[in-house]
């Protein structure tokens, strides 16, 4: 379409546009979050049509000419703006957004625009607003500037400005911190909040700690123990409540700052190999082996004596050879169902591809926690059972928790034995939706290095035909021309 350079047509033009996208998308950034705006602005010039009927570079965006949107569909229009693809539009959106509360997000992504004079301009306009906007707009902006530091084009100049601009600010703010609320907080603001406060000693030494107590997710805990392991003092005291946090993450890192202070190992840490945490094991473990000539493994086998845990059992198979496979064996069969379950993954550690018998009697253990267990060794050692093992079973256990796991099996044996039971199970109307995507999935990929009997062939043939009102003929093309090649 050619532009119309009329300017009131133009103009008019203009309007009919800014009332549909402000109709279109006022509610949806209502509710936006940072993760999804930064996909917007980064998909809108592709997704959204640039109305080649306007002269961009022309358009009035002053309030008056918009005066039947009310001022929230305003802001949508020129927040929106700052994504368009015509660059004098996308400056003259920015420059009047800029004097708005609850805008800075969108003027800190404009810090990568692709077009130079306007990351210069975003800059001014970004440290101009940092100057008078709430904590709360600059929080909700954090994930944006961190995306901006990621990026390619920004200036890294203006980054450490800005940065320090941004470390300045909370700083004089402490008072207006609400830190009883950061970890209701979008997961994508908290952590950049936990980003910074890592990275300086901004907040006081009660506020770090108030905040690592409230936090409820592994990465904001590793961010928050991490700074304060790094800015304040810890006292012994201190230290040994870290250690005996709730938390495994809390643990890992109090344990390491302990060791990394005194440089040593200290009377009494061999109780940590008994911790719940496989990562904190492994680095007592370490520290033992490297400070000591204590037996890990006779540490297990006493613990095991004097009561047995899931623990000591997986410390055992962690620590000992094949042998220990007789040790471990006979709590496969106790009533504990954590016990069994941890006997099962001690088993598969030390056994390996050679417990293919014992994971598939467990793969229909009544019991979840057993199956899942049994399930994950025979995954995690590629086990393959046969595909008419497999199908045999799973319709025995059909639309139960063992028969989703069989179904998974099925489709990792090779894709010609697989075939025609795949086949079979297409078109079944009672699988969820993400079954029949594997299943289409696995039928169109076919290995073409693989060879099948005649025999093995025709079967597919007949399968292919008894179908055919059902699978689509690309589908049953693509397999007839495979068979020519793979016959053998």
């Amino acid at each position: 379409m050619i532009w119309n350079r009329d300017s009131k047509k133009n103009q008019e033009n203009f309007t009919i546009y800014a009332y549909e996208i402000a109709g279109t998308y006022t509610s949806q950034l209502a509710d936006i979050t940072p993760k999804q705006l930064i996909r917007m602005g980064e998909r809108w010039r592709c997704d959204i049509d640039m109305a080649w009927n306007i002269d961009w570079q022309r358009v009035n965006i002053e309030r008056k000419q918009l005066s039947r949107l009310n001022n929230t569909e305003y802001l949508t229009i020129l927040k929106l703006g700052t994504f368009h693809g015509n660059g004098y539009y996308r400056q003259k959106c920015m420059e009047a957004l800029a004097s708005y509360e609850g805008t800075l997000s969108f003027l800190m992504l404009r810090l990568n625009d692709w077009v130079s004079p306007i990351r210069e301009s975003a800059f001014a306009l970004v440290q101009k607003r940092l100057e008078t906007c709430q904590i709360l707009e600059l929080f909700e902006a954090l994930p944006m500037f961190a995306k901006v530091k990621d990026s390619r084009r920004r200036s890294n100049e203006h980054v450490l400005q800005i940065e320090k601009q941004i470390q300045l600010i909370l700083s004089s703010k402490i008072s207006d911190m609400p830190i009883d609320e950061i970890h209701t907080y979008d997961v994508n603001i908290k952590n950049a909040i936990y980003r910074i406060v890592n990275k300086s000693r901004i907040l006081d030494a009660d506020s770090m700690k108030r905040l690592l107590v409230l936090e409820k997710t592994g990465h904001g805990k590793t961010l928050l123990i991490r700074g304060i392991l790094q800015h304040y003092e810890c006292d012994e005291e201190q230290i040994q409540q870290y250690l005996q946090s709730k938390s495994p993450i809390v643990r890992y890192y109090a344990l390491t700052y302990r060791y990394e202070k005194q440089g040593n190992i200290w009377a009494g840490i061999e109780a940590m190999l008994m911790d719940k945490s496989r990562r904190i094991r492994d680095f007592v473990s370490y520290l033992l082996k490297g400070h000591s000539d204590f037996s890990i493994l006779d540490f297990y086998k006493n613990k095991l004596e004097e009561k047995v845990t899931g623990i000591a059992i997986l410390g055992i198979s962690e620590h000992g050879s094949r042998q220990e496979i007789t040790l471990i064996k006979p709590f496969l069969e106790v009533e504990d169902e954590h016990i069994a379950a941890a006997a099962l993954q001690a088993y598969g550690r030390l056994a390996a591809q050679e417990g293919e018998a014992l994971y598939w009697k467990y793969l229909f253990d009544c019991r979840q926690m057993i199956s899942t267990r049994a399930y994950r060794m025979i995954r995690k050692f590629n086990i393959c059972y046969g595909a008419a093992a497999l199908y045999q079973a799973y319709l025995e256990q059909e639309n139960t928790q063992i028969g989703h796991y069989l179904l998974n099996l099925l489709l990792k044996e090779p894709s010609w034995e697989r075939l025609p039971f795949v086949l079979r199970l297409y078109g079944k109307e009672n699988l969820p939706e993400a079954i029949k995507n594997a299943l289409q999935g696995a039928i169109c990929m076919r290995n073409m290095y693989a060879r099948i009997s005649a025999k093995q062939a025709q079967e597919i043939r007949d399968l292919l035909q008894e179908k055919a009102d059902i699978i689509p003929e690309s589908i049953r093309k693509g397999i007839e021309f495979d068979l020519k090649y793979v016959i053998g």
